[in-house]
């Protein structure tokens, strides 16, 4: 099972922007460097990550004195799913990724069982919603 920096990072992020944790809690607006230096993150990498969940329509962005990211819609209708998606490039499961394309489908004796903890995974994950990661 693969759940990346990136991600990771991303779901920190989002609750960061909520105000999870030891932050307070109701949403604002922070900067990457705001944000890098509460959670230890570097803030280049952070960039990055605020780049692409603002492409995925997670987070608004602003520039200028007042700017920063925000959450572009509430923390409880955001999904782990939603992250995961945005932010990696694989499958959960390295080979699960594609079934329809693998050549040893039809004779590989865990293909059904991949493909079973795929969907299981995706579907938890989808289920998850951010304001009930603690």
């Amino acid at each position: 099972m693969r759940i990346s920096t990136k991600t990771r990072y991303g779901l920190r992020f989002l609750l960061e922007l909520a105000g999870e944790g030891d932050r307070p809690a109701s949403p604002r607006r922070m900067t990457t460097q705001q944000i890098a230096k509460n959670q230890g993150i570097s803030e280049k990498y952070l960039e990055a990550i605020a780049a692409r969940l603002k492409k995925g329509g997670l987070v608004c962005a602003a520039k200028g004195q007042n700017g920063g990211y925000w959450l572009a819609r509430p923390i409880g209708e955001i999904a782990v799913g939603d992250v995961v998606r945005i932010m990696e490039t694989e499958q959960f499961l390295h080979c699960s990724g594609n079934f329809e394309c693998c050549p040893r489908r039809d004779s590989c004796a865990i293909y059904k069982f991949l493909e079973e903890m795929e969907t299981a995974m995706r579907t938890r994950a989808d289920e998850m919603k951010l304001d009930k990661v603690k």
